[in-house]
């Protein structure tokens, strides 16, 4: 408490990370700056570490598999979605507690999606970037996100964005345009899915604005920029 009473400024990664903390009853100096996200290098070969098939539609969720990303709500919405677009494909790329993936897999297996639903595991590096490019949607459904850096990098790659109402990011990508909010149960997701696949113009609305949000408020140069304002601000009051 003593620390952060006292502290000059006390940095939250979002809005709603601040309002979290103010329910500890804590006179908090606070101040929220986005995370910087790094993307890839200029140039660089992005390769996706999946084989892309011409017409397919690529859904990619690209985070830690973990209950509070409720990815058993978007595997059942899956099957909505495969029904309506039997050229959707769903990839999971991110990884977590063995007995978790595990029972993850098995879902898959008993709804029936084994063959639109690929497990990549943990990806990284070039391998990510190159799974982001390759991409039409990303979907991220968490039930809470206390910022959503994997959306960050998806806006980054020019990726129609469709988020959980937890992610502290959904109000600012809603706001901008850069995708869609959705309730966590399995049909409220297929319909924000099924706005984006159908809508070809939709996505391609929604892309460039993507970007344009990623570049001003989650680069990785932004964030060093805000980050010296705040400390030359906090030496000249000192």
């Amino acid at each position: 408490r003593h620390v952060l009473t006292n502290a000059s400024a006390v940095h939250f990664t979002s809005q709603e990370e601040w309002d979290e903390a103010k329910a500890l009853g804590i006179s908090l100096p606070g101040v929220v700056l986005p995370l910087g996200v790094i993307g890839p290098e200029p140039g660089a070969v992005l390769q996706p570490p999946f084989v892309t098939r011409p017409g397919k539609h690529l859904v990619l969720f690209l985070s830690r598999l973990d209950p509070k990303k409720n990815v058993e709500g978007l595997l059942r919405a899956f099957v909505i979605v495969s029904s309506r677009f039997p050229d959707a494909h769903l990839i999971m790329a991110g990884d977590g507690a063995a007995d978790y993936v595990r029972s993850l897999r098995d879902l898959c297996t008993d709804l029936g999606l084994d063959r639109v639903v690929s497990w990549l595991g943990h990806i990284e590096g070039s391998a990510k970037w190159g799974a982001l490019n390759a991409a039409d949607v990303f979907v991220l459904p968490s039930f809470s996100e206390n910022f959503g850096i994997a959306a960050a990098e998806a806006m980054i790659a020019g990726l129609p964005c469709i988020v959980g109402r937890g992610v502290a990011l959904s109000q600012v990508i809603e706001t901008a345009g850069a995708g869609l909010i959705t309730e966590p149960e399995p049909a409220a997701i297929a319909i924000a899915l099924g706005r984006v696949l159908e809508d070809g113009r939709l996505r391609s609305e929604m892309a460039p604005r993507a970007r344009a949000l990623a570049s001003q408020q989650f680069s990785g140069e932004g964030m060093a920029a805000r980050l010296v304002e705040l400390y030359g601000r906090i030496i000249e009051q000192k």
